[in-house]
């Protein structure tokens, strides 16, 4: 897992949760519009309040990040949270398989799906399983992940094998503002009504933390 600061479960569980595409729409006088997909990945922003049981951690957090220069983890309780048997897709070479995590979003009508890239897979609490062709793998002897969530098969697989892979995952985000305004009360507790955050992708992901 990455080693970087997670926002505490319990204020995560409460956070109202926005999923955003970047949809470039060009009207026309035919009435039918042109749209053109300008950010093929979903964008989630979290909103949290902040009670005063947590306003010391969260605080620090914050210091310690340098406001939004740098990122966190966040528990996506809106999105489960976790995946169960998903589906991996793998690159071959002669001595290894490598497969980014992934979770599948499947509408139960429709043609199309829509995969999330698993950057922080969380093992606090469930370690990650690894299966081939439904059977399961020993980690650190037959394969590992490596940032931002890469599993390594520690030798070649056959084109036709499955890969699958169940845990829990984590979000990366940066805060939207660089100010974190705390309101202290007369009895000397303080709390925090709201702060966004803001999800960010591999990329971005893998420059902050010099992967």
């Amino acid at each position: 897992m990455l080693d970087i600061a997670i926002l505490p479960d319990q204020l995560a569980a409460d956070a109202d949760v926005a999923i955003t595409f970047d949809t470039a729409v060009n009207p026309s006088e035919s009435g039918v519009s042109g749209r053109k997909e300008r950010r093929l990945d979903a964008i989630r922003t979290y909103s949290v309040g902040i009670n005063p049981d947590y306003v010391a951690e969260v605080q620090a957090i914050f210091l310690a990040n340098l406001g939004r220069r740098y990122p966190l983890a966040i528990k996506d309780w809106a999105n489960n949270y976790s995946a169960t048997d998903e589906v991996l897709e793998k690159t071959i070479t002669t001595d290894q398989t490598t497969a980014p995590l992934r979770r599948l979003y499947l509408p139960k009508t429709g043609p199309r799906g829509y995969y999330q890239r698993v950057l922080v897979p969380d093992e606090r609490v469930t370690p990650v399983t690894i299966k081939i062709n439904g059977v399961t793998v020993t980690t650190g002897t037959e394969w590992t992940i490596t940032d931002p969530g890469i599993i390594t098969i520690y030798h070649a697989l056959d084109p036709d094998d499955v890969l699958t892979w169940s845990g829990q995952y984590l979000v990366p985000v940066c805060p939207i503002q660089d100010a974190l305004g705390i309101r202290v009360h007369h009895s000397s507790l303080s709390g925090i009504e709201d702060v966004q955050f803001q999800e960010i992708l591999e990329a971005e992901l893998s420059q902050l933390l010099g992967l």
